[in-house]
């Protein structure tokens, strides 16, 4: 289903294109569509590469026999246990989950409720979050212990956050070499919002308001700039600790790439590509790997980022939203029970089951 070609050219979009999307699309704007196509294609792709050309019948396949398991183990429960079972349903919580992978729990079902409540929901943050920057302070103490995760001093990590925001602008060709990495593209999809709010993705006047507010009172600088000279540190680090071998490089870092299957195995690759960037650091260029393991590195700069400066992923919204969507009554009601939560939940979910271990 997936794997099938389905393309629409348009010989003038102002004239029939946008048209086209004004009246059976879900963007208002061109680039909307542009980069929800990005979004919903890389979501696509990931699908294709693990669960096949149908993803939604594989999954559909497993669910059903993992759901005659627990309904056999649900017949053999009794009183309590049995009734704590169906309010903790597992396979709703997976299925919920499956929706947000795909992207399903996000297409309205009711674009006018949804517009209204996105609406709501931005003209509140606008309102509530002019010194949301003022609060994210907190990024620093997590910068921090990510750092400390991943085989560096809790001090280093805690000077880098600190002085973060201070560096200066990014060289255009450092900035480049991290876009190229994945990164530094916050400002262009304007999701800084995300890490607070509840996942709105509603287009309108009121959320490019916020957006511009975000830009206004710094939120988007300081995110962003935490999250570049984070990812930025990581390679570096990561390239430094390459002039040893694996056996001797930091315990920790090894035990954080394990969580990511790099091993011994890949360490030669890792040394292979190190390279020199335009600021002289030594970083290593994801370019020059292998596909598999440079998918694998790209995960570990991704994962860990999204850790140290907390972002929800699709679990974070599965746990909160349930996979109902925007434009229901439920959708709407836990959307604006997320909203200025789903950073705490992030922490607590991302940050805190690492720093109990530590």
């Amino acid at each position: 289903r997936m794997s099938r070609n389905r393309v629409l050219h348009f010989k003038n979009w102002r004239e029939h294109g946008d048209v086209y999307n004004q009246l059976f699309g879900n963007r208002h704007t061109a680039m909307e569509a542009f980069l929800h196509n990005i979004d919903q294609l890389s979501r696509e792709i990931a699908l294709l590469e693990d669960w096949g050309p149908n993803p939604d019948d594989t999954f559909g396949r497993l669910l059903g026999k993992y759901a005659r398991d627990i309904g056999k183990q649900t017949e053999s429960m009794k009183g309590r246990k049995k009734l704590l079972r169906s309010l903790r349903d597992p396979v709703r919580a997976l299925q919920a989950r499956w929706d947000h992978l795909t992207g399903a729990a996000n297409v309205p079902e009711s674009y006018l409720l949804a517009h209204l409540g996105g609406g709501l929901r931005n003209l509140t943050n606008m309102v509530r979050m002019g010194f949301a920057t003022v609060t994210s302070v907190t990024d620093i103490a997590t910068v921090a212990h990510n750092a400390k995760v991943n085989g560096d001093t809790l001090f280093d990590g805690y000077a880098r956050g600190f002085t973060a925001p201070f560096r200066g602008p990014l060289d255009p060709a450092k900035l480049a070499e991290l876009r190229r990495w994945g990164f530094a593209v916050d400002s262009m999809i304007s999701d800084i919002a995300g890490r607070l709010s509840a996942a709105d993705d509603i287009p309108g006047a009121l959320g490019k308001a916020a957006n511009l507010e975000f830009k206004l009172n710094l939120l988007r600088f300081w995110t962003e700039r935490h999250q570049n000279m984070h990812v930025w540190y990581l390679n570096s680090h990561l390239a430094d600790q390459a002039a040893r071998a694996f056996e001797q490089a930091d315990p920790h870092l090894q035990n954080g790439l394990g969580l990511y299957d790099i091993g011994a195995k890949d360490w030669d690759a890792i040394r292979g590509a190190v390279a020199e960037a335009p600021d002289g650091t030594r970083v290593v260029d994801l370019a020059a790997l292998k596909p598999d393991l440079q998918r694998r590195v790209g995960i570990y700069l991704h994962a860990e980022t999204e850790i140290a400066i907390p972002v929800p992923g699709e679990r974070e919204r599965a746990m909160v939203l349930q996979g109902y969507r925007p434009g229901t009554v439920a959708g709407e009601f836990l959307r604006n029970f997320a909203q200025y939560k789903m950073f705490s939940i992030s922490t607590l979910t991302k940050v805190w089951p690492r720093v109990l271990q530590d």
